[in-house]
């Protein structure tokens, strides 16, 4: 019988592949680092895209989980998490970004319309 760890582990690729096939993309493989330097779990032409299938999904794992995507996007794609706890369905699952990204991608520059620290 395989151990939680591993379940855990087998539960987020089958996530990885299922929004993969949900939203036209590749997964990516461990071992593989692509073109661009990137290790996103979903190899898409336009987002950047961290999956998170997680029993302890909190503000902080969810924070976290842009984080990553952050560090692994490069300048050309929209940094995305896909989070969802375990036994949920795909259509309830969360398309997460930091607001600051969001603003990026959306508005602009951020700093262009609001100064820092307010």
């Amino acid at each position: 019988m395989p151990d939680k760890r591993s379940q855990a582990r087998n539960r987020g690729k089958a996530w990885e592949r299922l929004v993969a096939k949900l939203l036209g993309g590749i997964r990516r493989g461990p071992d593989f680092r692509g073109p661009d330097g990137g290790k996103d779990d979903v190899i898409h032409p336009h987002f950047s895209i961290e999956c998170k299938n997680m029993a302890q999904l909190n503000y902080r794992a969810i924070l976290a989980a842009c984080y990553q995507s952050e560090l692994n996007c490069p300048d050309t794609k929209e940094p995305i998490a896909i989070v969802k706890p375990p036994g949920t369905k795909w259509q309830d699952a969360m398309v997460c970004q930091r607001l600051e990204e969001w603003r990026k991608w959306r508005i602009g520059d951020p700093d262009e319309t609001i100064q820092k620290g307010e």
